[in-house]
């Protein structure tokens, strides 16, 4: 996917272009922390990585239960 796609107006940027991530295992629970690279990408993060998009994500894992808590810290 190239860094940029335009369609109907709208910007295509894969995730890993605005964010990093960490993970953390704990028995059979999942922690997962993303950190946008820029302030200004955060308000697009907090919009577009939800609970329902992260859940669906992990479904074929199995994943019955998604929390976010959004928080930015400068």
């Amino acid at each position: 996917m190239p860094l940029l796609d335009i369609y109907n107006g709208l910007a295509t940027v894969p995730l890993h272009r605005l964010a990093y991530s960490r993970a953390e295992d704990k028995g059979n629970r999942l922690n997962l922390s993303l950190f946008a690279y820029h302030p200004e990408t955060y308000t697009i993060l907090v919009e577009q990585v939800t609970e329902t998009r992260v859940n669906a994500l992990f479904a074929h894992r199995g994943a019955t239960n998604v929390r976010c808590y959004p928080r930015w810290q400068a």
